[in-house]
Parts: structure tokens; C-alpha cells; sequence
């Protein structure tokens, strides 16, 4: 952890979101500059003396005081990094390789009063960095949330969607294609 110039995060936990999805945890060291809502980072794990790296969106507020930042990742049937954490394999106190946070896909500096966010599967978490930073942020606009997902199971974050859903500011609409609600608003 300790480096002049490189972000190294420890793993403080690894917990399951869904029967495919996991959140990661992580401290990083001090040569971490934070990230913009919707940002995303390089995430390396070393195994058996070879590094692999994949890049994951980075899922947390930007407001924790904590100094924590999580990401979470669906297992890819052939992704290496991902089925490594999903299955358990990534224990707390393990030392992963970051990058910088980068991406240009992020929460505007100047929030609008009305934001219309929309995501779909896996593609929920750096929007739900967008949504937790604007709740924790106590945003006074209308922020409408789309999000399409296979089925109840399948969503991530399914517990906490529910309780944003009661935010004055939220208004949320969840859309499951393989098993659409009775008299969903969409379809």
C-alpha cells in the first residue's frame, strides 16, 4: 500500500449483491485523488504471480467520509477478474492495483433540477454513484431513475432502490424484461 506514485486499494470486504453480482469495498492509499460520480477505474488482482486488470465503474457516493469507495461487478462467464471476486476468491485485506478514477461519463458539476438517469443490468453502477452522491447531497430537483433489468432477482441494489424510491426527490420506474410487473408504467 505504501508507494510514491501509485493507487493501491486494500479490499475491506467483498459482498454478494445478486446470484452473479458482488460489491468490493475498498481503502485506497494516499495517492488516491478521489472520483466524479459515474467514473470508473483500472482494478488489478494478482494471482499466482500474474496481474490481471479489468475496469469497473466505480459504484459509492463521492460524498463517504470514510475515505472508502466500492465498486461492484457481475461475473462475466469469461471474465477472469470478475468470477475471481464473485466467487470468493478476493478476501479483505488483500491489496488490489488502481488507476486514477477516469471517464468523462459523470455527475455535471452543476446539477440540473431535473436529471433524468437510465441504466440497464450491470450498467447500474456508476449511476448509482450519481444517485447516492445526490442523495447524500440532499438535491432539491427531480431526479427520474429508468432502469431495466431481467428480473426482480437479477437487479442489483434492489434493497436500496427501494428506499431511494422514498426520497421526495426520486422518482423511480424499474422495468424487468423477462418478467414485467402487472400494470408496470412500462413495458
Amino acid at each position: 500500500m505504501l508507494t510514491v506514485s501509485a493507487v493501491r486499494g486494500k479490499v475491506i470486504s467483498v459482498e454478494a449483491e445478486t446470484g452473479s453480482a458482488s460489491t468490493v469495498l475498498i481503502k485506497p492509499n494516499g495517492t488516491w485523488r478521489g472520483f466524479r460520480p459515474g467514473q470508473h477505474v483500472e482494478f488489478g488482482v494478482e494471482v499466482e504471480g500474474t496481474r490481471r486488470v479489468r475496469v469497473f465503474s466505480v459504484a459509492s457516493s463521492a460524498e463517504r467520509k470514510d475515505g472508502l469507495f466500492s465498486v461492484s461487478v457481475k461475473a462475466h462467464p469469461d471474465g477472469y477478474v470478475s468470477q475471481f471476486l464473485h466467487a470468493g476468491q478476493l478476501k479483505p485485506g488483500t491489496v488490489v492495483f488502481l488507476s486514477p478514477a477516469t471517464g468523462d461519463f459523470v455527475l455535471p458539476k452543476e446539477v440540473p433540477d431535473s436529471l433524468l438517469l437510465i441504466s440497464g443490468g450491470s450498467g447500474i453502477t456508476p449511476v448509482m454513484s450519481m444517485l447516492r452522491t445526490l442523495a447524500d447531497r440532499k438535491h432539491r430537483g427531480l431526479v427520474t431513475f429508468l432502469h431495466y433489468a431481467r428480473t426482480a432477482e437479477d437487479e442489483m441494489f434492489s434493497a436500496e432502490l427501494d428506499k431511494l424510491a422514498s426520497l421526495p426527490f426520486v422518482k423511480m420506474v424499474r422495468i424487468y424484461t423477462r418478467e414485467p410487473a402487472q400494470n408496470a408504467e412500462l413495458t
